[in-house]
């Protein structure tokens, strides 16, 4: 035993064990000072981080290995190294005392037998130190038992005093480690050193996407795309085993320039401290401000829909430069994250393509329930978006190993440079690197050249292995449920069917855009999905004023029109237009119900109706069912007392002064949406009049009940709400599968009124394109449903179409809340 004083700032140490193997801090600089007296200097060539190197002094020992000096071995980051090359100073990563946090794991390591390590770690060699987190210091090792070079990982010595963080800290790695993708970081092995955990990992060279942002943002719309779908891949692999990452940033997201691919790194470490960019107290808030999902700063439990939010953030980052949100501080950043819309991508970078804009839209949704389900839908649909604008089948692409290579002409030539991703230009010819030789894709015949075989006739959007299917419908604005909810539906069936391996062969993609219940923007998604998605049909649009103003558009493109989420008289002409296909009963058959229903059942006069109604198409089409009844009564159309709001507006003032001025009314017919329709009974509840309310289908039960529910439950106490579906809670065949469709594909979702209509409407066009055939065209499409006479899906009455009838059901349902905010059934008749 011998007093030590540090040879580089003087200060007076304790006494050390002599045993040579084991080394103790000076705690006023850091330096690591052996058992014999000899000091780990560090020295400091240069004034920057990378520059500071460690070296090993001779041992006073009389070994020729121990007298000869080391050579210098780099303590911090460099250039090549795995985990952040270019990290600046005021990173987490980057330590403000970088000889503390080597010199720290000094104590751990045997000594170096060879002048280019530092030490031994069990069976790994030690070579240098390659970067530091939160939690642990990560260090470049030689795994002598299998001759390679890896990542050797350790938690910081005093943090492994933890028990529960060193149990956290091992379990969370084994369960990476039993995840294999290309996409994730391969972990080798799991272990301890004493009581301090450690992992091995493999060694990455490149840089984060953190580096590429800042060098090369906003990325072109090709390497937006590319990276992003490695990224949703490698998630979509860790969600399957019920892994959730909970910190996807650009720092946790690795460019390898070895295999050219994206890898995640460090799932589930929450860094056990505050700092500007990380706020990860166990027990608090696990994640990054600017990264981080509502629910998860809000301390909620998270699912893999909020690393999808954190995908979206780093997306966006790759469109535009900068994040989503932005503030002075961890708080003002989660804050704009819950409450603030992040600037419109095409503000900061037009370049991007409409369809990746919405997808990045929909992850960053507020709520959970409005992003995609999950990350296997997010890699499907690029796969869909990188499809039709590369003509590059992505799945098959990635089942090959292939990597495409982008060139000018659909020829062979040489190329100046590989462009790694998909190139977005439409034309573009693509050849595929295989075992490092060039597949060219042979040009197109000439005319009048025959290829042998004869081709299978096919429609836009068509191709031999899959069907591209579009929609536009409200994920934001006052009828976002209703748009949400029909999207589920509709994904729930075509999940179904892929699973049992799509239509003759083809699987089912659907494109979703977001028009935001607006007309206008309804008009520019459809566009895109024609002209950018190329789409075979659409499916489930949602709303009448939207509907209207794209109809036209669709006809003229001779896109097939099916299942739109609106009973408006624009889709039930007689004759019927021949691309437009309905599912549901109308507004006005249920308006015609639901008067009569209070006329007979109910005992109100006619008179003694008001009509509560949108100002838009959407209220005219409800507004004449009521009209047509209450014509049969002797009640004039201006006799009519009808209020109302504006489309995407909860103003409901001038309605509720309407029927105050009119104390004889008794009833309210409703063809509105949730939330204005909620603020209205509500305010009426308020002025102690003792109404009956009804709505019709649209106004979304689930959501309007929702909406009451948190106000005051006993609010929506005898609400009607009417539907084109059986009760979501019935027996009835078709719901019992679909609930049980949706609990295998989509188990962190629930039933209601709507996404059933939406999953039924897939069914009816699922049914029309098998009886269609191989050759897939609209014109084939049409004739198939049009022969359809007894589809019977366990309705009550079979659907049921003909040339001249394009409206598959007249079925209408009723349902009433009550006091617990819960629907009964309720019969009209």
């Amino acid at each position: 035993m011998s007093n030590l004083i540090c040879g580089k700032c003087g200060q007076q140490l304790a006494a050390l064990s002599s045993s040579g193997n084991l080394a103790t801090i000076c705690p006023a600089c850091g330096a690591a000072i052996t058992s014999s007296g000899t000091v780990l200097p560090v020295s400091n060539p240069g004034s920057s981080p990378e520059n500071l190197t460690l070296a090993s002094p001779p041992a006073s020992n009389a070994s020729p290995m121990a007298t000869t000096p080391s050579v210098m071995a780099r303590a911090m980051l460099d250039q090549t190294n795995p985990l952040g090359p270019s990290i600046p100073s005021a990173s987490p990563l980057m330590s403000a005392n970088p000889q503390s946090s080597l010199a720290g794991v000094v104590p751990l390591l045997q000594p170096p037998r060879n002048t280019d390590e530092i030490g031994w770690l069990l069976h790994f060699r030690v070579l240098r130190a390659r970067g530091e987190g939160g939690m642990g210091l990560v260090l470049e090792a030689e795994d002598t038992h299998l001759n390679r070079r890896v990542a050797l990982k350790l938690m910081r010595p005093h943090l492994a005093h933890d028990t529960s963080a060193r149990e956290r800290f091992l379990r969370e790695a084994r369960a990476t480690a039993a995840v294999r993708s290309d996409h994730i970081v391969t972990i080798y092995e799991v272990g301890m050193v004493g009581e301090v955990p450690y992992l091995a990992m493999e060694l990455l060279e490149g840089e984060t996407l953190e580096a590429i942002i800042r060098r090369d943002a906003p990325l072109p719309p090709a390497k937006v795309l590319d990276y992003s779908l490695q990224m949703a891949r490698g998630l979509a692999t860790a969600h399957q085993r019920d892994l959730i990452h909970r910190d996807i940033k650009p720092s946790n997201l690795w460019f390898d320039s070895n295999s050219r691919r994206v890898k995640i790194l460090d799932f589930g470490l929450a860094r056990p401290m505050f700092d500007n960019s990380s706020m990860t107290v166990t027990g608090a808030v696990v994640g990054t401000p600017a990264y981080m999902a509502p629910e998860q700063a809000d301390g909620e439990q998270v699912d893999g829909r909020a690393d999808l939010f954190s995908l979206g953030c780093v997306m966006y980052e790759l469109c535009t430069g900068r994040p989503p949100f932005t503030g002075n501080s961890a708080v003002a950043i989660m804050k704009a994250a819950a409450m603030q819309r992040h600037v419109p991508i095409e503000q900061l970078n037009p370049a991007i393509p409409s369809g990746l804009r919405s997808l990045i839209d929909r992850l960053l949704s507020k709520r959970p329930a409005d992003r995609p389900n999950t990350a296997a839908m997010v890699v499907e649909e690029l796969e869909a978006i990188g499809t039709l604008m590369s003509g590059v089948d992505l799945t098959r692409l990635q089942a090959s190993g292939a990597t495409p290579v982008v060139v000018s002409k659909p020829k062979m030539g040489v190329i100046g440079g590989i462009a790694l991703g998909l190139l977005l230009a439409i034309g573009a010819g693509v050849i595929f690197v295989r075992s490092n030789r060039l597949v060219p894709i042979p040009d197109e015949p000439a005319e009048g050249a025959s290829s042998g075989v004869t081709p299978i006739a096919r429609g836009r959007g068509v191709t031999a292995d899959s069907v591209i299917l579009g929609m536009t419908a409200p994920f934001s604005g006052t009828g976002r449920e209703l748009g949400r909810a029909m999207k589920l539906g509709l994904e729930t069936h075509l999940a179904h069917q892929n699973a049992m391996g799509g239509i003759h062969g083809r699987k089912l993609k659907l494109i979703a855009l977001d028009d935001g219940y607006e007309p206008t923007q309804a008009v520019t998604n459809l566009r895109t999905l024609l002209d950018t998605h190329q789409i075979f049909a659409m499916l489930g649009a949602v709303g009448t004023p939207t509907t209207a103003a794209t109809l036209p558009i669709a006809q003229e493109a001779k896109l097939p029109f099916l299942g739109a989420f609106t009973g408006a008289p624009l889709l039930r002409k007689t004759p019927p237009d021949r691309l437009v296909f309905n599912f549901r009963a109308s507004y006005e058959e249920e308006t015609a119900a639901v008067v009569k229903y209070l006329l007979r059942t109910r005992g109100v006069k006619p008179s003694e109706i008001a009509v509560f109604a949108q100002n838009d198409s959407y209220g005219d089409a409800g507004f004449r069912g009521v009209m047509r009844m209450l014509r049969e009564q002797g009640i004039a159309a201006d006799k009519i007392l009808r209020v109302g709001h504006e489309r995407n507006s909860v103003d409901v003032k001038s309605a509720v002064d309407g029927i105050q001025a009119r104390l004889d009314i008794r009833a309210v017919v409703m063809i509105s949406t949730y939330r204005p329709a909620a603020r209205f009974i509500a305010r009426m509840r308020e002025l102690k009049r003792e109404l009956i309310f009804t709505n019709v289908s649209f106004v979304g039960g689930d959501a309007l009940a929702e909406e009451l529910r948190e106000m005051d439950p006993k609010l929506g106490d005898g609400v009607i709400v009417t539907q084109v579906v059986p009760p979501i809670d019935s027996q009835a065949t078709v719901v019992l599968k679909f609930r049980e469709h949706l609990q295998r594909y989509f188990p962190n979702e629930h039933p209601n009124a709507t996404s059933l209509e939406g999953y039924l409407t897939a069914a009816i066009f699922v049914e029309g394109m098998r009886r269609a055939g191989e050759e897939l065209t609209p014109d084939r499409l049409v004739d198939a449903l049009e022969s359809i006479r007894d589809f019977d899906l366990g309705l009550g009455k079979p659907i049921a179409f003909s040339p001249s009838d394009h409206q598959g059901s007249h079925l209408v349902w009723g349902m009433v809340l009550d006091g617990k905010g819960n629907y009964q059934p309720l019969e009209l008749d």
